[in-house]
């Protein structure tokens, strides 16, 4: 239970009912977060142990993020009364499920400097509690003293920790197989045979009229044409019709018609018509390119490329004339390729059965027998050279989310810094300031040019 010595200003507010409105929320929430962790923990006999562990750590979660915003408040110079206003709000807030998604993160990763969002939490307040703050401020100082607190206290029970431990983790799978549990085979031909069955096959239907009678299916090695990309394109949300009539040469500022402004039109110059393209398969492959975005508009084959470069890396792509591999493809010999589409791992992360890109491997791996597992994946990403791919990041629709995707983006790069990454999305409302912080550079796509396009339709 939470200690009221510890938390006196929520339960002035909400009196002996804030310890059972957070264990109910917590609990409701964990219900269904926790049906895959509590399933195999059923295998070593701990599953009471695991599921009042984690619903302690929701309850002295929510306490402390509660506590520090309503601390927060009083600072501004309210009195016991005016907080007493907050308690509907305070409710709302605890029940959202977004807000303890955000929590339990936090507790997991206690060092995690981008979690819990302020931004997030603010968000979350407006939307469900509805309350006026008086500095909007106050949640960078919440997610502060939260992660002070987590780091200090970890906010996680003995018997937790030694289930869960990151460092443990394979001793939690052997105690499972000990008991009976199936464990996963490591089959590295097995996984090169699975993605080369789900990511080889082009369906020409894609390519073809409505009318055509059975337009067959061919390989994407056969018709993929690899692009070009320019440097540092312009992080601002600007139309495609205008880039392109920016392209052109000869153009006046005037043909513009005011669409944008003199510093927007410098810049675009700049950076689409001065540099000069390059391939972007030689800009995956150059060695000083580890981290990589790259931005590109809806049909420019962003999915394509990530799905061509998978292939590839299993299976190397030679020279039609004399038989020798691609020379992108040695830049990656004996690599391990990881395609994350962001669009499903976000879908499930949204459904519970996942929260990490390593958690996953694990789904898909078990879901579509890849063969390798996240403790496989975790071993190949620390011991060798990799290339992991997020194909995909504009396909993420909540802003919050997307930050917060990035900001796992970020982490993942810095943790297996062995890895070489790519991240794909659109450039209409990407903001690249969280991975360029963190050494993404980044590429923009560039239209097939007439000669390419000659060369895909042959």
């Amino acid at each position: 239970m939470i200690d009221p010595a510890l938390t006196p200003l929520l339960y002035m507010v909400l009196g002996k009912l804030a310890g059972e409105i957070i264990l109910g929320a917590g609990e409701d929430y964990l219900k269904d977060k926790l049906k895959g962790l509590l399933g195999r923990a059923e295998k070593i006999g701990a599953r009471d142990t695991l599921e009042l562990a984690y619903q302690d750590a929701m309850q002295q979660a929510y306490a402390a993020c509660l506590e520090s915003l309503l601390t927060g408040i009083k600072s501004y110079g309210y009195g016991d009364e005016e907080l007493k206003e907050y308690a509907t709000p305070l409710k709302a807030f605890i029940r959202d499920a977004r807000v303890a998604e955000e929590l339990l993160a936090s507790v997991r990763d206690p060092g995690n400097e981008a979690l819990p969002s302020p931004k997030l939490l603010g968000n979350r307040w407006n939307v469900v509690a509805k309350q006026p703050l008086p500095d909007d401020d106050l949640w960078k100082t919440v997610a502060t003293a939260f992660r002070r607190q987590a780091t200090k206290r970890v906010m996680l029970s003995e018997p937790l920790r030694e289930i869960l431990n990151s460092q443990n983790l394979n001793e939690l799978r052997e105690m499972i197989e000990r008991q009976g549990g199936v464990p996963v085979q490591v089959r590295q031909d097995k996984y090169a045979l699975r993605m080369k069955t789900k990511y080889s096959p082009v369906d020409l239907a894609n390519l073809m009229p409505a009318y055509a009678e059975e337009p067959g299916r061919t390989v994407i090695r056969d018709v993929f044409v690899a692009q070009n990309v320019r440097e540092n394109p312009p992080p601002v949300e600007i139309p495609k019709d205008i880039v392109e009539r920016l392209s052109k040469a000869g153009r006046r500022e005037a043909d513009l018609d005011g669409d944008l402004d003199e510093l927007q039109l410098a810049r675009l110059r700049t950076t689409y018509v001065s540099q000069s393209p390059q391939p972007v398969l030689d800009v995956i492959a150059a060695p000083g390119n580890r981290l990589l975005v790259l931005t590109g508009e809806p049909g420019s084959g962003k999915s394509t490329l990530m799905r061509y470069l998978l292939t590839g890396i299993i299976e190397p792509p030679v020279n039609s004339q004399t038989g020798s591999p691609l020379p992108w493809t040695v830049a990656f010999k004996d690599a391990f390729p990881l395609l994350i589409e962001l669009r499903d791992f976000y879908a499930l992360r949204q459904g519970g059965r996942c929260n990490t890109f390593l958690g996953y491997v694990g789904c898909m791996g078990r879901a579509e027998q890849w063969g390798v597992d996240d403790h496989a994946a975790h071993d190949a990403l620390q011991q060798g050279l990799s290339l992991v791919m997020f194909d995909g990041l504009d396909e993420i629709f909540d802003d919050a989310d997307r930050e917060r995707v990035m900001q796992e983006i970020a982490g993942f790069a810095q943790r297996y810094d062995k890895a070489r990454i790519v991240v794909t999305t659109r450039p209409v409302g990407y903001k690249d300031q969280i991975l360029s912080n963190a050494g993404f550079t980044h590429f923009g796509i560039q239209d097939l040019t007439d000669a390419q396009i000659e060369a895909f339709i042959s």
